[in-house]
């Protein structure tokens, strides 16, 4: 099989479940067996298996990793939190410790698994995280689920007490591939069984080549394309900006000069979320009432129109007792937010150039952290 092939197999999980893997039995927490006479039952499984399957492919494609781990089963989160454990042990360790031979030991697709968690998230993050938050960032960065759910389609589904199983349709046809979904006091889809076949298949591939599992794990990874780390967000209080804020990486400065007025950007790039910007100018004087007023509007205005963008909103307001003005406007297919505010010294202005969508949340965590040293408040999020 093509490596790069085999790569994608497996990082899509579009792999069928071992064949030879015997279903679960049901226990005392589990739904029983349904009857083969039980229609209304067997009906009403198949229905909910099937919202839940639309469902997880509506969240992968939108990239709302919150939303698809309330749809996965428990087991899958586990083998997330067991993965991302043994690499944050490994990595707190010299060679050749425990939890480094632990590593070594495991199946070869959680070893590559592993690497790839590593290669994405960081060594901070993998030990700040759980195994639920990892899968939420998956699938919120694109690279869990997010295809297989795309492009597979649901074939006719076996169910087996607690456990259910239906092909992999591409095209309307059947596939060797196959979904597995598992009830937990409501149906959810598991990955676990797809993760052990790859592991077989994989062991199986690299006896059939006549190498070690640690060079075939070492032609998959070579085969990968170059990845960023997923985003690190992170207080950083940049010296002599006054402030503190939570960026996805460490924040460039730069120093602008329009006319008499010195503008002083602190800026960084989110290859999924957009850039975030802190722009401070100091004022000759304080600001106040309708001065203050009219500087916002004027500020936002100018802001909207030197992106040559397209207002879309606008609204007053006040924050951490500072007056501001936040607005949203359109450059392009980019959607950008800000919030302009006066200091008793400072004109500040918070913009977030985002992609077509983006992640509320992560517009929320940038504003919400925004402290102004100086003597303000933090912000509330717009």
């Amino acid at each position: 099989m093509n490596l790069r092939l085999l790569l994608v197999l497996l990082l899509l999980m579009l792999v069928s479940c071992d064949k030879e893997t015997k279903e679960e039995p049901a226990g005392p927490d589990v739904v029983p067996a349904l009857k083969p006479n039980d229609a209304d039952a067997r009906a009403a499984a198949v229905a909910e298996i099937t919202e839940v399957f639309r469902a997880y492919q509506q969240a992968t494609a939108a990239k709302d990793g919150e939303a698809a781990a309330g749809l996965v089963s428990q087991a899958t989160l586990d083998r997330y939190e067991l993965l991302r454990s043994h690499v944050a042990a490994a990595l707190d360790e010299s060679d050749g410790g425990p939890a480094r031979k632990a590593l070594k030991s495991m199946k070869i697709g959680d070893r590559i698994m592993a690497a790839m968690i590593l290669m994405r998230i960081g060594h901070t993050n993998i030990q700040n995280m759980s195994g639920r938050d990892v899968y939420v960032l998956g699938v919120r960065e694109g690279w869990v689920g997010q295809r297989t759910f795309a492009n597979g389609g649901l074939g006719p589904l076996v169910l087996n007490g607690a456990v259910a199983t239906a092909p992999v349709l591409t095209d309307g046809e059947e596939t060797a591939a196959s979904w597995r979904f598992v009830n937990e006091g409501g149906w959810r889809i598991d990955l676990t069984a797809l993760m052990n076949f790859a592991d077989k298949r994989l062991h199986a591939i690299a006896m059939t080549r006549g190498i070690s599992e640690d060079q075939l794990i070492d032609e998959i990874l070579g085969e990968m394309p170059a990845i960023a780390p997923a985003d690190q967000w992170q207080e950083y209080r940049p010296q002599g900006g006054g402030f503190a804020a939570q960026f996805p990486s460490t924040p460039s400065y730069e120093v602008k000069e329009e006319g008499d007025t010195k503008l002083q950007v602190y800026s960084a790039t989110s290859a999924s979320q957009g850039t975030f910007m802190v722009t401070f100018t100091e004022l000759k004087s304080p600001v106040s009432g309708e001065d203050a007023d009219l500087l916002l509007n004027s500020t936002a205005a100018g802001l909207v129109k030197g992106a040559q963008g397209e207002l879309l909103g606008v609204r007053e307001g006040v924050a951490g007792g500072l007056p501001m003005r936040v607005l949203q406007f359109k450059v392009g297919d980019r959607l950008s937010t800000a919030m302009v505010m006066v200091t008793a010294t400072r004109l500040v202005q918070l913009v977030v150039v985002g992609p077509p969508t983006g992640d509320a949340a992560k517009l929320s965590l940038f504003f919400d952290s925004f402290v102004d040293l100086e003597g303000a408040s933090p912000t509330a999020a717009p």
